[in-house]
């Protein structure tokens, strides 16, 4: 195993336990009152829409990211209009 392997392999576990670690401490917030479920749903829902592009690409990773800012960019528009024209007519 070169060095570069071994320090790859060092920094991915220190993403993933600090991932883990926020998580935890995201969920325990939740647990107290401190979150909404609203902001909860804005962090995981880019997650699971980038498994799911994932899945449907075969594993190509490149084209599973630009296919989840895709569909986020289309979904925070389709949000915008909806909060304009509820605003418009409310």
């Amino acid at each position: 195993m070169s060095l570069e392997y071994i320090f790859i392999l060092i920094s991915m576990a220190a993403v993933g336990l600090a991932f883990l670690a926020l998580a935890a401490f995201g969920l325990r917030n939740l647990t107290r009152g401190k979150h909404s479920m609203f902001s909860l749903a804005a962090v995981i829902i880019p997650f699971i829409v980038f498994g799911i592009c994932a899945v449907i690409t075969g594993g190509e990773m490149a084209k599973s990211a630009i296919l989840t800012v895709l569909i986020m960019s289309l979904l925070a528009i389709a949000g915008l209009f909806y909060s304009g024209l509820r605003g418009l007519t409310g």
